[in-house]
């Protein structure tokens, strides 16, 4: 993600991550407004220079404004949210024309290794040692395949120019706004 993230930036671009925690994949120190319901790490974010301004909230309901973002990052978000159609076109309206989408999802299908590890965690911190957020499935809700993941960036006003599929662990999407 951030090899993709400093390939796309240029001088001036307007970086958002929603759903970024501390945002700490921000190495580079790239101008990154973050937006994430958890305040304690926004704060840590812009503490250590990950972040230069961060929303306190949900992206799904919070208002931002249209056609402002260049890049847009959403890592490991889609799968925790009612509606990823409906994030995903919201993402694509805060996004510049040719503005880029770096979105990245567990691999979560019968065959991927992932499904089966994450499966085993669970069971192992939730019904074991009694973890009420391990009990919950961590928050997950969504499961994506690289089929279902490319519809639903496509009809959400975006074109696929790169996808990556790591060890069948993890998906990987650039995607531009057309």
């Amino acid at each position: 993600m951030r090899t993709w993230v400093a390939e796309c930036y240029k001088p001036g671009y307007k970086i958002i991550d929603i759903g970024c925690g501390a945002a700490l994949w921000n190495r580079d120190r790239l101008p990154v407004t973050g937006i994430d319901m958890n305040e304690k790490l926004l704060d840590f974010g812009k503490r250590n220079g990950y972040l230069t301004s961060a929303v306190v909230g949900d992206f799904e309901i919070h208002q931002l404004p249209g056609n402002n973002f260049d890049i847009a990052v959403c890592s490991e978000v889609l799968e925790h949210v009612r509606k990823p159609g409906n994030l995903l076109e919201k993402i694509s309206s805060t996004l510049r024309k040719s503005g880029r989408l770096i979105l990245t999802v567990p691999y979560d299908t019968p065959l991927s290794a992932w499904r089966y590890l994450f499966e085993a965690q669970c069971f192992l911190h939730g019904s074991l040692l009694g973890k009420e957020y391990y009990k919950r499935k961590c928050g997950h809700i969504n499961r994506f395949s690289p089929t279902s993941l490319r519809s639903l960036i496509t009809s959400s006003g975006l074109s696929i120019s790169l996808e990556k599929a790591a060890l069948r662990m993890n998906l990987a999407f650039l995607a531009e706004k057309i």
